[in-house]
């Protein structure tokens, strides 16, 4: 797992799981891929007055970072971009990561149907015939003529019937 920081020919910051995309008939970069990319918002709320810093005049600002998906309307969370969409790509700190892992996790746990097969209660089929789809050859009654019925304009016999109905019935 390679996390990464990159900021986007758009402008945006991004982090994510990157690996570098080569073609290796041509030993030629194609570009990157990008695993769970999460946009990170930087907000700075409000200043905070250093009383430690020189003649108590230094400050430091309180900053507030967030994650939102990158493309939050993609069906799955792999994008494959090229070099020149990135503009720069570089480590990003050891705290970042950590709450990027845990978004990513976060993620995963709200948007991801995790579907687990219970194999003892799987009926496994290994022929043809074992197919609850496919017609049965040695079942005599699986085949039924269908008729045309006066619906139809035709005058027939109703599904089902040979002779049509008579006047009386």
């Amino acid at each position: 797992m390679s996390v990464q920081a990159v900021i986007l020919e758009t402008g945006e910051t991004i982090i994510a799981d990157i690996t570098e995309a080569i073609d290796k008939a041509e030993n030629k970069s194609l570009g990157y891929k990008l695993l769970n990319p999460f946009v990170i918002n930087l907000s700075y709320d409000k200043a905070v007055t250093d009383t430690t810093g020189i003649d108590g005049l230094g400050q430091a600002n309180d900053a507030k970072i967030d994650f939102t998906p990158w493309c939050p309307l993609a069906d799955v969370r792999e994008f494959r971009v090229e070099h020149d969409f990135c503009r720069v790509i570089y480590e990003a700190h050891g705290k970042v990561v950590e709450l990027y892992i845990n978004a990513v996790s976060h993620w995963n746990e709200y948007n991801v149907n995790d579907q687990t097969v219970e194999t003892e209660k799987t009926v496994v089929s290994t022929s043809m015939g074992d197919n609850p789809f496919s017609p049965q050859p040695d079942d005599s009654g699986a085949f039924v003529e269908m008729q045309s019925t006066e619906a139809d304009g035709e005058g027939g016999a109703p599904f089902g019937q040979t002779e049509p109905p008579t006047e009386g019935a």
